[in-house]
């Protein structure tokens, strides 16, 4: 039997909530692990196995990927560039000085070539002291010592610390080298511009047939009384005796409280001790005979020795003459005095 609705209530139907107490929820999760699992189909191996991953040779070690950030590639570009454009332009600054530095030691080279090419007889003493030395080495020396100079001032715009040492090198070798011959300069000024000293010019000394015929036609002539080439910047057109008498000392005859066969032997023995290489050995005619050669160019000078009986003892007489036309700076004197320094002890 349904119970009617009363008009004008309002029937209020109770609503039931499930309410779960403490402890359900842990039962309920128990009873459901313990229910089985539906069987599962059975999966089959496969035909060709995997191989087996390869142990790592590295360990642990993570692996790094070098991941450099767009920002420092672009500053490492931007410093490699800017490296690059000062290495160019000290490639070209570096590159001019390596240029000066060999200009500036070609005339020593050139002169050190000479030197041994013309003592060794590969080259005459007009190519090597005439041309080489006197010609080419002095205008590449002028030109080596404009060039150090601006050396100096690419260094002091290209880089002074990096360039400065080389300039200098390269200027204080260029003017090393033209002080050189502002010195053999100065020495032709300060010595006569002779080649033939004597003691003797009264009664000139002359040279047998040997000496003459290995002096050759292009040697300095032998003369009785010779004079200054008009074509000399000093002394020109004066006297050889005269310039002897003013210029050395020496040129003077010596006397030695000895007899002859003393004076002979002690002459021979200086000759031998100063170095010479003995030509002619003639003690009845009281004559010697000798070659030298310069300690540079090996350019060779030919001496003559007399030995007379003199009231006092006897008297020493001698003549040294180049064999090169060219001033001897004052060598000859130089080689006299020596002679008579040895005679004389």
């Amino acid at each position: 039997m349904q119970a009617e609705p009363v008009r004008g209530l309002t029937v209020i139907e109770p609503t039931f909530t499930e309410t779960k107490f403490p402890g359900a929820g842990a039962a309920e999760a128990a009873a459901e692990a313990g229910r089985p699992f539906p069987a599962e189909p059975r999966a089959e191996a496969p035909a060709d196995p995997l191989p087996a991953p390869e142990a790592d040779v590295f360990g642990d070690t993570p692996l790094s990927l070098g991941f450099t950030p767009v920002g420092t590639k672009a500053r490492k570009k931007a410093a490699r560039k800017a490296k690059s454009g000062k290495a160019g332009s000290g490639g070209l600054s570096g590159g001019y000085l390596d240029f000066a530095l060999l200009l500036a030691l070609a005339p020593a080279v050139m002169v050190g070539a000479a030197m041994l090419g013309t003592r060794f007889g590969l080259m005459d003493w007009k190519t090597g002291l005439g041309l080489i030395t006197l010609e080419w080495a002095p205008k590449i020396a002028l030109l080596s010592v404009a060039t150090g100079l601006v050396g100096v001032i690419i260094a002091l715009f290209a880089g002074f610390g990096r360039l400065g040492l080389k300039a200098f090198l390269v200027l204080g070798l260029s003017l090393a080298t033209m002080g050189g011959y502002v010195w053999a300069r100065q020495a032709q000024i300060t010595n006569p511009p002779v080649n033939d000293v004597s003691t003797d010019w009264t009664r000139p000394l002359t040279f047998s047939q040997r000496i003459m015929s290995q002096r050759g036609a292009d040697s300095v002539p032998v003369e009785f009384d010779p004079v200054v080439p008009l074509g000399a910047e000093f002394y020109a057109g004066r006297r050889v005796a005269e310039v002897n008498a003013e210029t050395c000392a020496v040129a003077r005859p010596l006397i030695l409280t000895a007899d002859t066969a003393a004076a002979y032997a002690r002459a021979k023995a200086a000759v031998e001790q100063a170095g010479l290489a003995l030509v002619t050995d003639d003690p009845r005619q009281g004559r010697l005979e000798a070659t030298a050669r310069s300690l540079l160019f090996g350019l060779r000078s030919d001496v003559v020795v007399r030995i007379l009986p003199d009231p006092r003892g006897a008297r020493i007489d001698m003549r040294a003459v180049d064999r090169a036309p060219t001033p001897d700076l004052g060598a000859n004197c130089t080689r006299i005095g020596r002679l008579m320094g040895f005679m004389r002890s």
